[in-house]
């Protein structure tokens, strides 16, 4: 296969489960402020800024010079052509994407990303974002899920569904160390069963997550969920589990051994997370958690870029834009 053509895919899938997660987030966000009492429902509304930096697009709103109250910014993650991970953006480069590898898609996959693009970019869907935000999103949503089925059913399951794969649930993995960052709080020590089911939320954890642990929202217990589970399509685990098959398929390297950097840094992950315990990662801070995670990522999809892709696609978001900055820097900008 051809590298740009890996290249494509890779990034198809990673745009569109960014879109799909970006929706999840503001939809569980915007519920917080209907279960929160009116005083504290307030005081959130008023400074939303936790969600920017769980996202690390702080500094791209920030020169907006506008506040950050939940309007502003839930219209910067929607519609604003120029924050790289906006709902319209994901779709627009997601397309273009789709575009480059029509030969390789089936017409269903692209017939619907080109119908879902250009819906999201008319004056109904902005009508429609004003007269029901979260039917909004759910379109959004069932519109990622029902793409993510057409590739599954439509789509060759050869050498481009594995690099379709590795992207999306690269893409899924980052998203599941956002959620959990310790920065991200968005009603402080207001209510924390409030603030961990929206966590659960956001990744579309709650009822699963009660099957484990029945009614019990504890924050040790939601982080244990979304990092260590391995049957929750969603945590961590789950994610490095798949990126580290597919890759291995990809390059035809049995199990226990590895050809390339990637293989070698999702192999390494992939026994860490199985022989830890939360309390590992618990004890460290979910902040740092996070940052090593993200470290992890980081290095897997340079690994994966330097030995599959020989050129830079140039609708890729790129790698500094999509990763909040180490820790050390963290603590500077506070």
């Amino acid at each position: 296969m051809l590298s740009r053509v890996a290249e494509s895919l890779y990034w198809m899938s990673r745009y569109i489960e960014r879109a799909e997660c970006i929706a999840r987030l503001i939809a569980a966000n915007h519920q917080i402020l209907i279960d929160l009492d009116l005083k504290s429902s307030e005081s959130v509304r008023e400074n939303w800024g936790p969600l920017i930096t769980s996202l690390n697009i702080q500094g791209n709103f920030r020169k907006k010079g506008i506040p950050p109250t939940v309007e502003n910014i839930t219209e910067y993650l929607i519609f604003d052509q120029e924050n790289p991970s906006s709902l319209c953006s994901c779709l627009k480069a997601g397309r273009e994407n789709a575009r480059a590898v029509r030969e390789q898609i089936s017409t269903e996959m692209w017939e619907h990303i080109n119908r879902t693009y250009l819906w999201l970019w008319s004056k109904g869907a902005r009508q429609f974002f004003q007269r029901d935000l979260y039917a909004f999103l759910d379109q959004i949503k069932e519109s990622s899920i029902l793409f993510d089925g057409l590739s599954n059913n439509t789509m060759l399951h050869e050498e481009g569904w594995d690099f379709f794969r590795v992207g999306k649930f690269l893409e899924r993995a980052d998203f599941a160390t956002r959620v959990l960052d310790d920065k991200f709080h968005l009603v402080g020590k207001t209510n924390p069963l409030i603030q961990w089911g929206g966590v659960l939320r956001s990744c579309s954890a709650k009822q699963a997550y009660q099957q484990k642990h029945l009614a019990e929202v504890t924050p040790i217990l939601v982080a244990k969920f979304l990092i260590l589970s391995d049957t929750f399509p969603r945590s961590f685990l789950y994610s490095i589990q798949q990126i580290d098959h597919n890759l291995r398929i990809i390059s035809g390297v049995r199990m226990g051994t590895f050809s390339n950097e990637a293989e070698k840094i999702s192999g390494r992950a992939l026994a860490h997370l199985r022989f830890s315990i939360i309390e590992d990662y618990w004890n460290q801070g979910l902040h740092k958690t996070s940052d090593e995670f993200q470290q992890i990522l980081n290095d897997l999809h340079e690994s994966i870029s330097e030995t599959y892709f020989c050129q830079k696609n140039p609708v890729k978001i790129p790698i500094e834009e999509s990763n909040r900055p180490p820790q050390h820097q963290a603590a500077q900008q506070q």
